[in-house]
């Protein structure tokens, strides 16, 4: 699917996804340490499970704003 975009950019595509998967994994890390530190395991639960709901509520929100802005 991500390759359908521009088949001239599939190596740029594929080094984006890596970065961002890396990027990702590392900011992950760093803030499982931080709250472990903190709280123990408990707060890297907390952390572990505040972060994907936030992403979920962002991503409610900008699909109902989107479709609110659709006309009838």
């Amino acid at each position: 699917m991500i390759y359908g975009l521009d088949p001239n950019a599939r190596s740029r595509i594929t080094a984006v996804f890596i970065t961002s998967g890396f990027l990702g994994a590392s900011l992950g890390s760093a803030t499982a340490s931080a709250a472990y530190k903190i709280a123990g395991w408990k707060g890297v639960c907390l952390v572990g499970g505040a972060l994907p709901l936030l992403l979920l509520l962002s991503w409610a929100y900008r699909r109902l704003r989107a479709s609110a802005q659709l006309p009838i």
